[in-house]
């Protein structure tokens, strides 16, 4: 199925607490694009059914679709088709603007199912990244003290976020583009992400726009003093005044390599 109207595709991911939401708002100040708005964790959830095909094809699938091919041909069907209702509800823009943290580790799926579709990757300090991700589960766990697990736990999720991509890149690799967080926050090195995108993108505009419904998040666990605020570099380095340094250096020990494979 074809995507009808449709100039261009991107999708934003990166880790969650990497900044994929402030990467989406600022490409969404273009004017060829959508306006900026939530997760489209939907569409991700839509991944799922061609992943499980593909995990028991041996003993299942394999009875009812002739190939992994014709698997990947069915499903590519379902995704286009959901992408085209999204891309109708946003008013058919010249350039759709999708985000998902958690659509990551599967963006060489995607990109197999949308051949047209390209990829915004954001990269973080693994320290700040994760800091954030831990003080997103003390919110959630009411303030309780965090164990050495909780940090396990988030490294475990920044990695899968990224080593898909990584092991994918012969997929990926002329249809996506890494961005350094630092540089986004800090309105560095726009000009290469606009050459990306194709259009111009004003960081001034951040947030204006019909869809974007700041209020909305205000009291949401996963949501900062920096949503819904001007570009602003304030998170950067933040770990070395809240993080405990030996966990800085088993964050480093176990997600450094992330950085060494963008080459950042």
């Amino acid at each position: 199925m074809e995507i009808k109207s449709l100039d261009d595709l991107i999708f934003v991911g990166g880790a969650p607490r990497t900044g994929t939401t402030i990467l989406q708002a600022l490409i969404c100040t273009s004017p060829s694009t959508n306006d900026y708005i939530a997760e489209c964790s939907y569409l991700t959830s839509m991944l799922l059914p061609y992943m499980q095909g593909l995990d028991t094809w041996d003993i299942h699938t394999k009875h009812y679709f002739r190939s992994r091919a014709d698997l990947l041909s069915y499903h590519s069907g379902i995704i286009s088709g959901v992408v085209d209702r999204i891309h109708d509800r946003l008013g058919r823009p010249p350039r759709l603007i999708l985000k998902d943290p958690i659509m990551t580790k599967h963006f060489h799926y995607v990109a197999q199912m949308l051949p047209r579709a390209r990829f915004v990757v954001i990269f973080r300090d693994p320290r700040d990244a994760i800091l954030s991700r831990l003080n997103v589960a003390r919110r959630l766990q009411n303030g309780s003290k965090l164990s050495q697990s909780d940090i396990e736990s988030a490294c475990h999720e920044y990695n899968s976020s990224y080593s898909s991509i990584i092991e994918n890149i012969d997929i990926l690799f002329h249809r996506m583009m890494v961005v350094d967080y630092d540089a986004v926050v800090s309105g560095k090195n726009l000009t290469q992400l606009e050459a990306f995108v194709g259009s111009e993108i004003d960081p001034a505009k951040v947030w204006q726009s019909n869809q974007t419904q700041i209020e909305d998040y205000s009291s949401n666990p996963w949501s900062t003093d920096l949503y819904g605020a001007a570009l602003s570099p304030l998170s950067i380095n933040r770990h070395e005044s809240e993080l405990d340094p030996e966990a800085a250096a088993f964050i480093v020990e176990q997600c450094g390599w992330v950085r060494k494979a963008f080459d950042f």
